[in-house]
């Protein structure tokens, strides 16, 4: 804590609710802002029209390496997304998305999942807990007076967990452009560090440009 005034405001984050086996932890008020998605990243903007950021509650899992910990720590988070979404009129299934599925450098929640015994993309097994807890076992009062009707169906998919290793093909006269952030119109990096006709590169999640 006491070093907390020494760090970087571009490398401060944060969570409105943390939560694991035992206990939720309650750190800021789902009512005020939590710095915990990227500015930058287009996906928010492009399924839901605005920054999670100012928008959207965020919520931290704990994960173990004993998988029966992890399973009551995954349990209880979706018992208070269950809450929240009660509360706030929210539908799990489309309005309630993963880190992981907003911003392409994140694995949440596909670590609690995993550590659970589960699949990284299994969203549905969060999205399942959640409407039963809403539906049976944690009912609670609105908050919100006005929500809006949640939206029908799934948001457009935008992001693919594929991943491999992609080689420009030496046929291009040109390099690939490569870019800072994602999307086109993000900053280049210094040509040196473009892509070559020949030259190859991993990659572990494939993004569609929305916007461009």
């Amino acid at each position: 804590y006491r070093n907390t005034y020494n760090i970087d405001w571009a490398y401060t984050a944060s969570a409105h609710v943390f939560v694991d086996d035992k206990e939720c932890i309650i750190c800021i008020p789902v009512t005020e802002k939590a710095w915990h998605v990227l500015y930058d990243t287009p996906i928010d903007n492009n399924w839901y029209g605005d920054d999670a950021n100012d928008i959207a509650f965020g919520l931290e899992a704990c994960y173990f390496s004993d998988r029966n910990r992890t399973r009551q720590s995954l349990d209880n988070a979706c018992r208070i997304m269950g809450a929240l979404c009660a509360s706030w009129g929210i539908n799990p299934r489309n309005e309630m998305p993963g880190h992981q599925d907003i911003q392409y450098d994140k694995q949440d929640p596909g670590n609690i999942l995993e550590a659970a015994g589960y699949g990284r993309h299994d969203m549905h097994i969060i999205d399942d807990l959640v409407v039963k807890y809403m539906n049976g076992d944690a009912p609670a009062p609105k908050v919100a007076k006005t929500v809006s009707q949640p939206k029908q169906g799934k948001p457009p998919k935008t992001v693919w967990p594929w991943h491999g290793i992609f080689t420009a093909s030496e046929d291009n006269d040109d390099a690939i452009v490569v870019r800072r952030a994602f999307g086109m119109d993000a900053e280049e990096v210094d040509s040196g560090s473009w892509i070559y006709p020949g030259e190859y590169v991993e990659f572990d999640q494939v993004i569609k440009d929305v916007k461009n």
